[in-house]
This record gives structure tokens, C-alpha cells and sequence, in this order.
């Protein structure tokens, strides 16, 4: 998971499940499978434990604060594991990663807008490359929920541009 989101969220055009939903899967997940920690299933990937049927590690991206608020109370009071992955840099700076920034500015501009200021700072031997169909199809994999040509861009900003400039 990325985004657990409860109803007060705000910022409403981030993609993620809502609180309601993600209770709905937990109780799907706990009717279908054993949910083990993930310290649990290192055990087993060494060989010092083994696995029960049908197991399942729930892991938790970023770390913001939606998980804090809102999945991790939920977790709590079922006695259910998971593994959360913060990104140390956005704790301890208090800093937006590139991606997050990205989810501003992608809910800002538009994809033509967006796509003409970025190409204003790019090197001109990377302009047009998200045209490409190999490019496109590693940017529709990546970005599946996205439409080509968001997907296009958000692949280009977030993976091929040079670090100095996604900033």
C-alpha cells in the first residue's frame, strides 16, 4: 500500500484507498490468508522457519502520515503485522521527496503545460523521448492507473531525467 486515506484527507486527488475500503480488504485478507510479519518471512527465505499456507505480508510505502493516523491503529486493534518502508529523508529533514512534489504539480498543471515548462529545462536530446514505444510501455507498466501520456511524463520526471533537474 501506498495511501491509506481517511475521509478527512486533504488533498482528495491523491490517488489511494479510502479508510472504508482498506477495512473491507483487511477483512477480505484475513478471511483468505494468514497474515505473517515480515520478519516472519525473512525466517523463511533463510530457511530457519517455514511458511503456513497461504500466507500474506502487508508492507506500507513512504510513511506518511496516513499511515500513522489511520492504518496503524486498524492494524493495532487486530493484532495484524505489516511493515512500514518511511522514507527516512521526509522524517528526519522534513522534506517532500521529488515523487510527492510531483503529485502537486501533476494536480496543478495539466500534462501539456507541465510538459512544456519541464521541456524548457531539459537538455534538447531528451525531448520527445517519453514518444518513444519502448519508453511508452515502461511508463504505462510503472504508471498503470495513468493515461499514456501522464504516464509518459510522470516516468520521464520521476526516472529518466537527470537527478540535478528533477529537482
Amino acid at each position: 500500500y501506498h495511501h491509506v486515506k481517511d475521509r478527512k484527507h486533504s488533498f482528495p486527488w491523491v490517488k489511494g484507498v479510502s479508510d472504508q475500503r482498506f477495512k473491507e480488504q483487511l477483512n477480505a485478507l484475513q478471511k483468505k490468508y494468514r497474515i505473517i510479519s515480515l520478519e516472519e518471512y525473512v525466517r523463511y527465505l533463510y530457511n530457519e522457519a517455514e511458511i503456513p499456507h497461504r500466507a500474506a505480508v502487508l508492507t506500507f510505502d513512504d510513511g506518511l502520515k496516513d499511515s500513522y493516523r489511520t492504518v496503524f491503529p486498524l492494524l493495532k486493534k487486530r493484532g495484524i503485522p505489516a511493515a512500514f518502508f518511511p522514507i527516512s529523508r521526509s522524517v528526519h529533514e522534513a522534506v517532500l521527496t521529488i515523487a510527492h512534489k510531483n503529485h502537486f504539480l501533476f494536480h496543478t498543471f495539466s500534462v501539456p503545460e507541465l510538459r512544456q515548462m519541464i521541456y524548457q529545462e531539459i537538455p534538447q536530446r531528451l525531448r520527445g523521448i517519453e514518444q518513444s514505444k519502448n519508453y511508452a510501455l515502461s511508463a504505462r507498466a510503472r504508471y498503470h492507473f495513468d493515461d499514456r501520456d501522464t504516464a509518459a511524463l510522470k516516468y520521464l520526471v520521476n526516472h529518466r531525467l537527470p537527478h540535478k533537474l528533477r529537482k
